[in-house]
C-alpha cells in the first residue's frame, strides 16, 4: 500500500540506457469483474542512445516487428509472414513524448514510469519462485488515469544469466492499478511481466 509521506528507504535499481526483454502483458477488462481479460506476448529492445526502439508482436495470426527510427522520425514494419514492408511516419506511443512540437524517445526512467514518480520501498516478495524487491509509487499514466503501479526487482542475491551476461537487480514485474483497483476489482489492472534477454536491434 502506499502512504503519502512515508520515507523511502532504499532507492530504485538504476536502468540502462539500453536494454531488451520479453514480456507478458495481462490486461483486465475493465467492470468484468476480472472474468474476461487479454494476455499477450511482445518482445521490445530499446536504445536510448542511438534513439532506436523495436517491438515484435502477434498480429492477425502472423508476428511482426516494428522499427522506431527516432533520429529520422520514421516506423518500419515489418510481416514475417509475408514479408510486407511498410514505412510512416512516427506518431505517438509507449516508447514516445512529445513536447508538443517534436517526438523523441522516452527516457529509460520515463520507458518505466520511473520519471517524477515518488517510489517507497516496501519490502521484499516472491515472483515466480525468485526473491525480489518491491517499490510502490502514484503516477498518472499515458491516458491522464491516476494509478498506483509496482515495480519489482530481483534481490542482490538473484542473477539473470543470457550467454556470457550475468546482470542483477533486473525488473521482473510492473504492476499497474488504475482507479484504486486495490479495493474496487471492476476497474482495470495491468501487469507486465519482463523476462529479459539482451538481443540486438536488428535481429
Amino acid at each position: 500500500m502506499y502512504c503519502p509521506g512515508r520515507l523511502n528507504v532504499r532507492a530504485v535499481p538504476k536502468i540502462p540506457n539500453s536494454f531488451s526483454f520479453r514480456a507478458q502483458v495481462t490486461e483486465a477488462i475493465p467492470n468484468t469483474d476480472g472474468f474476461f481479460g487479454l494476455t499477450s506476448s511482445i518482445r521490445e529492445s530499446f536504445d536510448y542512445d542511438k534513439k532506436l526502439f523495436r517491438i515484435d508482436y502477434g498480429e492477425n495470426r502472423s508476428i511482426s516487428f516494428e522499427v522506431h527510427d527516432f533520429i529520422n522520425g520514421l516506423k518500419y514494419k515489418m510481416n514475417r509472414y509475408n514479408d510486407d514492408c511498410q514505412i510512416s511516419k512516427l506518431t505517438p506511443g509507449i516508447d514516445a513524448i512529445t513536447d508538443g512540437v517534436n517526438l523523441k524517445l522516452k527516457d529509460p526512467l520515463q520507458f518505466f514510469y520511473l520519471d517524477g514518480t515518488t517510489t517507497q520501498f516496501v519490502g521484499m516478495r516472491k515472483v515466480n519462485g525468485q526473491n525480489a524487491n518491491v517499490w510502490i509509487g502514484p503516477k498518472k499514466i499515458s491516458d491522464g488515469e491516476d494509478a498506483i503501479l509496482e515495480w519489482y526487482f530481483q534481490t542482490d542475491q538473484w542473477v539473470s544469466q543470457e550467454t556470457n551476461n550475468i546482470a542483477t537487480n533486473e525488473p521482473i514485474l510492473l504492476n499497474i492499478f488504475v482507479n484504486k483497483q486495490y479495493v474496487d476489482q471492476n476497474n482495470k489492472t495491468n501487469t507486465v511481466n519482463y523476462i529479459h534477454q539482451k538481443t540486438k536491434l536488428n535481429q
